[in-house]
């Protein structure tokens, strides 16, 4: 179920309907086909919906406990007061609906630009400390807060994907990491704009490029689709920020075919925890609007940030929602990965130990940034 149809205001005697039709098609079904659909028109007619909590509840949990449910996005709350605080920002920051698609027998990838890798991406880890709460803080109820987290480091690695002399590791500690952070992103952003705006000229073909031009052979690159026998109707295909030959293509995919403008920017559980302490100064401190997929008010699942006067913008996404494991797990594979010896082949054993696994950090004992200028450890008792 979804809205079709929300009224602007609810009033006081305010009807629920709800639409159904003559029949419905299973679309999820393996041996779905559109000639399945019948040739008898669709009819719709309206129901009342006496009870919208007692209709959908069962569907949403498992609880039957009475919902309080949102008629625009149907998110179910326990009580009517926070229903009607989620009324308020919902109505003034939300006018879409969500749109079911259109029945297709056959899906097409017509995107050929995201074939091409992200000229530059960014790892990012910030870091904590656990500052304990007095008595008088902590709150009387059943669930009592004894920690603030507070952010007081951060490091970035800056990955690019055509020239490794361009990539860089900067690290940050001490206090608003977050605004520090935020303004190196403006730097960073201006100079990949000053980048793509003074694109390097393509090289002068070798004799074997230019006859792959000649021949009618395939856009194979891009859409593996046969070229047009006409030299007119082809392009020659380069990479604007290299200068590099990347083959023959047609017109059309040469021209969609461009360098991302998007530059991801890399969190390990970004949705439940590193989001938290950022995203205020990245939305107020970088100039331009901030657009987000929410999962829920206060959990995203990605965050787009664009920058007022530039076609460059960020894209903050979660690492966790595709290796859904701790970074300790995840660093314990690098041993079983050839490619991790290639690249540190120069290091003895001792230290590729160290880089094939997570550093230690006692979260428990560093409660101020100045234990960490301690030169031993602290006593057992």
């Amino acid at each position: 179920m979804l809205p079709y149809y929300v009224n602007k205001t609810e009033r006081a005697r305010h009807g629920d309907l709800l639409l159904v039709q003559n029949y419905y098609v299973d679309e999820d079904g393996e041996e779905f086909d559109c000639d399945d659909v019948p040739a008898e028109p669709l009819r719709f007619h309206y129901v009342w919906i006496k009870n919208m909590s007692a209709l959908i509840g069962a569907q949403i949990s498992k609880f039957r406990k009475k919902k309080s449910l949102c008629k625009r996005c149907l998110h179910y709350f326990w009580s009517e007061a926070k229903l009607a605080h989620h009324k308020i920002d919902y109505t003034e920051m939300n006018t879409c609906r969500p749109k079911m698609s259109v029945w297709v027998s056959e899906i097409v990838f017509k995107n050929f630009k995201h074939k091409e890798k992200v000229p530059f991406i960014i790892y990012v880890d910030p870091e904590c400390i656990l500052k304990p709460i007095g008595e008088e803080q902590q709150g009387h109820g059943t669930t009592r807060a004894v920690q603030q987290h507070e952010p007081f480091s951060m490091a970035y690695y800056l990955k690019c994907s055509y020239d490794d002399s361009l990539s860089g590791f900067h690290t940050y500690q001490g206090p608003n990491p977050a605004s520090w952070f935020a303004q190196h992103l403006t730097v960073i952003a201006a100079w990949v704009q000053d980048l793509y705006e003074n694109s390097v000229d393509m090289a002068p073909l070798t004799e074997e490029e230019k006859e792959k031009l000649r021949d009618p052979n395939t856009c194979w690159h891009i859409c593996s689709e046969k070229l047009p026998p006409q030299l007119r109707l082809r392009a020659r295909d380069l990479c604007h920020l290299t200068g590099r030959y990347r083959g023959p293509a047609h017109q059309d995919c040469n021209l969609q075919y461009q360098d991302s403008r998007t530059i991801p920017v890399v969190f390990h559980n970004l949705s439940n925890y590193d989001a938290h302490f950022f995203i205020r100064d990245i939305a107020i401190n970088i100039p331009g609007r901030t657009t987000v997929i929410p999962q829920t008010m206060e959990r995203y699942v990605s965050i787009t940030k664009h920058i007022t006067g530039m076609y460059v913008h960020f894209r903050f996404i979660d690492s966790f929602r595709f290796l859904a494991s701790s970074l300790d797990k995840l660093s314990s594979y690098l041993l079983d990965t050839p490619i991790t010896r290639q690249q540190f082949a120069d290091i003895s054993d001792e230290k590729f130990q160290l880089v094939t696994r997570k550093g230690v950090f006692r979260y428990e004992y560093i409660t101020a940034p100045k234990k960490l200028e301690e030169r031993s450890l602290p006593p057992k008792e």
